[in-house]
């Protein structure tokens, strides 16, 4: 264009002048002309140029490219003036849009260039003064909550109560400005690494968060929720915020939507990226592709789940609408990120392969699991190649595992271009463990937003190894005194509050309708004649019709999972060989006959626990129910399903305390004896086989010997629900191919329905004995009335409230305080403390 308008003006000043010469043209017309070859030559070029840097584009952005999965990071505008050019019929270029990690990276260029330079020795000093504050006020906290927690006394509670208060109020304002000292020491140190070889990398990771969005602190529970860990995650400065998987189910506040919410509230609170883990799947591909959608400044992120040849035969699309070949990437694999000061770094996610027997076997359909060590070397070891010197993995593998070519210790140890694991899966607490022949670390912060992790990396570039490593776990009470407990943060509030209100109307709906009455939480009274009254409830000293209830739901729907796999990987579930088994805990409160709500049901199962099935020989069968009979007054106490034929008979043990046992001649399945040598399948739930309530021997991660899981599902509310729809429908007809779907619901009306487990509270005298478990003298009548008397007093449980009304409130549903095996157990829960509210402890593979 200045081209032409220079030639117009020569031209007008010519004819003007009147100098228009043979040699004037013939001058311009050679000038003029070597002007235009020059454009020509450089247009060719331009052109080769372009052809070549698309030719050589590295491996890692083609691999990038090949997924269909990926955040869009383009959009089409119009060209300026706001429209294009009517005959012009090419599409306008497209204007780069960052992706929302790219901007937080330069935010925090942006700080860092604006910094003061800091030493090493002067970040560490801010830091520890920090942690040591924290810790204080952190101890001091839980003094007071354990007084909280144990204290009867009206007036004092609420003097413990305003001590609590006051202490936050100081603590957070100690804090504030000791956290900003380490910010800005952190920054200034960043400023100054910028040209040296050693640089601080900060990392925030947690995993396996199960829906819990609010915070809960009741008596058994310690979890930060999600909507604290943000208002936290808002006062600090970092490089990475990333969880590794297992986010998107748990509580039944969360799962009502489908895990959607939280989705949007960890973006919102600036999660960088999740893995996929196997509860990703459970409410079905589309639904977490869907949420993948929603949240593309958040990838979920798998390198090892692609594609089958299903998928293809049923036309699948991708989320950008392009259809699917074999192969092909279901979940985006990588995150890149340029961080300041030099460091290219990549999040990889890998996902356990039991995701197709611990999710619904029907979800996982149309894709294949790859094995993660050689799915995370081919992509590394690219990764590498092109230039990234930090690889971290978000692996959702877990320790301990029984398939150890699956464990993240081995993913650790064998994943050779792989710097850093941060797992989930097992939910185990793992402190920065370092692998044994190579420099590459493992954490892991066990599970439900007990623990959120910081990690200080010191990392050469040079070297591409970690110098050294540093970690702080942040319990509930650290996220408490640093003021974050309550949320300033609108968007999150609105999303939470939102998901409230739909909870409610849907806990309104009418789920089926019952003509018996379920009685389990009523108080009975277990002492016998002379001695002393002691009333615990029904459930927890004696079979009842909601315990065998619940155990056959969890027996029909792990019998109807199998029935929907296909070939040699179904196994013929039966009453010979599958029994299902509720601990008397883990049901809340009676159901009344009529019409029942979501929210009743809720009341039952307010836990947010899972269906968890566990594969045992005969002998660990014959454990698990001679454990469960003995533990009569405490929610260990178990509820059978139909088919388990049991007497239990109480004798005086020492210090004259009575006990029970069961009377091993007496227990039978489908009035067979138990083979100790055959296989036999435990439905029951996540609480117990991560060894709640002392099933030790179901738990399968800590004792592989005794244990394998077969199968996980979904969580028990909805097993109680779609049962109860089932036995009560009009027109209802047995089931010819489910054993556990074969009886109405009048069949749990009578009577008769829960002799099958007897127990004797009177102890046997020292000339009617018989031969039980251990030696005990019992009664010679092994069947006994089952219980010596009983109640209709409303059961009080120690002081724990049943689950009715306001523990099933929307508010609660995601932080009930009541505990599992409940306050009246007279024994402990397993492992770091067990969390009867949740229904879970931890090593759980949920």
């Amino acid at each position: 264009m200045k081209l032409f308008k220079f030639y117009g003006k020569r031209l007008i000043l010519l004819k003007k002048w009147q100098i228009w010469t043979f040699f004037n043209l013939k001058f311009n017309y050679i000038y003029l002309k070597g002007y235009l070859i020059k454009f020509m030559k450089l247009k060719k070029l331009f052109l080769l140029k372009t052809v070549a840097i698309a030719s050589i584009l590295p491996a890692g952005a083609l691999l990038a490219a090949s997924c269909k999965d990926t955040t869009t990071r383009t959009i089409v505008k119009p060209v300026e003036g706001g429209e294009t050019n009517p005959g012009d019929k090419s599409t306008p270029a497209p204007t780069p849009v960052k992706s929302a990690q790219e901007r937080k990276v330069e935010e925090l260029a942006a700080k860092i260039e604006a910094a003061t330079p800091a030493t090493v020795e002067e970040y560490n000093s801010a830091y520890d003064a920090y942690n040591a504050k924290m810790k204080e006020f952190a101890d001091r906290l839980k003094t007071i909550k354990d007084s909280i927690n144990k204290t009867k006394d009206a007036e004092q509670l609420k003097t413990l109560k305003a001590q609590r208060e006051a202490l936050v109020t100081e603590s957070s304002a100690a804090l504030t400005p000791l956290r900003d000292a380490v910010n800005k020491k952190y920054l200034g140190l960043r400023k100054t690494q910028k040209d040296q070889d050693v640089k601080l990398i900060k990392v925030f990771h947690t995993n396996d968060e199960h829906g819990r969005l609010l915070f809960d602190d009741g008596k058994y529970n310690n979890y930060s929720g999600l909507q604290s860990l943000a208002q936290f995650m808002s006062t600090v400065e970092r490089d990475f915020y990333l969880s590794a998987g297992d986010m998107i189910q748990g509580l039944p506040l969360n799962d009502s939507d489908k895990g959607h919410t939280i989705a949007k509230v960890a973006n919102a609170a600036g999660y960088d990226s999740v893995a996929i883990g196997n509860h990703e799947f459970d409410f079905g591909l589309e639904n977490i592709l869907s949420i993948i959608k929603e949240n593309k400044d958040m990838p979920f992120l798998s390198a090892n789940v692609k594609y089958n040849a299903k998928a293809v035969a049923k036309g699948l699309r991708h989320n950008d609408g392009t259809p699917v070949k074999e192969g092909d990437f279901v979940f985006q694999p990588y995150l890149e990120f340029m961080l300041p000061g030099g460091i290219k770094a990549a999040v990889i996610g890998i996902t356990t392969p039991d995701t197709s027997f611990t999710s619904h076997p029907m979800n996982s359909v149309n894709v294949n699991f790859i094995d993660p060590v050689p799915a995370a070397n081919e992509l590394a070891g690219k990764l590498k190649a092109d230039g990234y010197n930090f690889v971290i993995a978000i692996t959702h593998l877990g320790v301990g595992r029984p398939e150890s070519k699956w464990d993240s210790r081995t993913f650790r140890d064998q994943a050779t271009d792989v710097d850093l694991v941060l797992d989930g899966h097992s939910h185990t607490k793992v402190d920065k463990e370092k692998a044994t022949d190579k420099n590459a670390y493992l954490s892991q912060t066990e599970a439900y937003t007990k623990y959120l992790s910081e990690l200080d990396i010191m990392f050469n570039t040079k070297t591409g190894e970690i110098v050294s490593i540093e970690q702080q776990f942040r319990d509930i009470n650290q996220i408490e005194v640093a003021g974050a407990k309550t949320s300033t943060n609108a968007t999150i509030n609105k999303l939470i509050d939102d998901l409230k209100a739909k909870f409610d109307a849907i806990n309104k709906v009418v789920v089926f309708n019952s003509p018996i009455e379920f009685v389990h939480a009523t108080s009975v009274n277990t002492a016998a004649p002379g001695e002393k009254e002691n009333l615990v409830w029904k459930g927890r000293a004696q079979q009842t019709n909601l315990g065998l209830f619940g155990a056959d739901a969890i027996a029909w729907t792990t019998v109807k999972a199998q029935e929907s796999i296909q070939g040699s990987d179904k196994v013929e579930l039966n009453e010979d060989n599958l029994i299902g088994l509720y601990n008397g805990g883990g049901l809340r409160t009676d159901l009344p006959s009529g019409d029942l709500t979501r929210e009743q049901l809720l009341g039952v199962s307010p836990f947010g626990n899972r269906l968890s099935v566990v594969k045992v020989k005969g002998s660990v069968l014959l454990e698990a129910i001679k454990h469960g009979a003995s533990r009569v007054g405490s929610g260990a106490f178990a509820q059978f399903s139909h088919n388990v034929k049991l007497n239990v008979v109480s004798s005086i043990g020492d210090k004259n305390k009575k006990v029970y046992s069961a009377v091993v001649d007496s227990i039978k399945i489908n009035d067979k004896a138990i083979n100790p040598e055959s296989f036999y399948y435990i439905a029951t739930n996540d609480y117990i086989t991560t060894g709640g309530d002392q099933y030790e021997m179901l738990a399968y991660q800590k004792h592989p010997d005794k244990a394998t899981l077969f199968y996980e599902g979904e969580d028990l509310l909805e097993t109680l629900i779609e049962y109860g729809k089932l036995i009560t429908k009009s027109g209802f007809t047995p089931s010819e191919t489910n054993a556990f779907g074969k009886l109405s619901i009048e069949h749990y009306g009578k009577e008769e329905s829960i002799k099958n487990i007897t127990v004797n509270h009177t102890p046997a005298s020292a000339t009617e004995t018989t031969r039980t478990e251990g030696g005990n003298t019992t009664p010679a009548n092994g069947n006994s009335e089952t219980t010596n008397g009983s109640t209709s007093t409303p059961a009080t449980n120690s002081g724990s409230t049943s689950s009715t009304g306001s523990e099933a409130s929307a508010g609660s549903a995601g932080s009930t305080s009541g505990a599992q095996s409940g306050e009246a157990s007279s024994t402990s829960t397993t492992s770091s403390e067990a969390t009867a509210s949740t229904g879970t402890t931890t090593g759980s593979a949920s």
